[in-house]
This record gives structure tokens, C-alpha cells and sequence, in this order.
């Protein structure tokens, strides 16, 4: 579990520094990349994903 929030963590970092000033801190657990809120039915879709590739 502690790797995995690592791994979370780090790759937020990467995220955070690649969009530079058009990152927005937000404090989401989940967002759209850039720190602003995700639209529901995109999470949606996004954990339908896995299933629809099976």
C-alpha cells in the first residue's frame, strides 16, 4: 500500500511540473490532469476501460 501512494505521489509530482503555471492545485484525489475537478461520466468511462478491453 505505501509503494502504491509512492507511486501515486510521484506521478502527480511529474503531472504537476509538466503542466507548469496551468496547474491548479486542488487538493482532488481525482482530476483531469491539470488539478481541476473530472466530469463523472468521464471516471466513468475511465473505470469501464479495463472491462471493455476483457
Amino acid at each position: 500500500m505505501l509503494t502504491a501512494l509512492r507511486t501515486f505521489r510521484d506521478r502527480l509530482a511529474k503531472e504537476k511540473f509538466a503542466a507548469g503555471e496551468a496547474y491548479e492545485t486542488s487538493g482532488r484525489v481525482v482530476d483531469d490532469g491539470l488539478g481541476r475537478a473530472v466530469k463523472t461520466d468521464w471516471l466513468r468511462r475511465r473505470s469501464y476501460e479495463p472491462v471493455w478491453r476483457a
